[in-house]
């Protein structure tokens, strides 16, 4: 992107304790395995 401001502002938000904190990561479901309902 050339927009430089925009792309700090992303990383800040990306890198903030409390988005990394709510965003955790799940592992990718695979046919089989129990169905996922949100929240959970």
């Amino acid at each position: 992107l050339p927009y430089p401001n925009l792309q700090r502002w992303l990383q800040r938000w990306l890198e903030h304790p409390l988005f990394m904190q709510t965003m955790i990561k799940l592992p990718v479901w695979q046919e089989g395995d129990d169905v996922m309902v949100f929240p959970s």
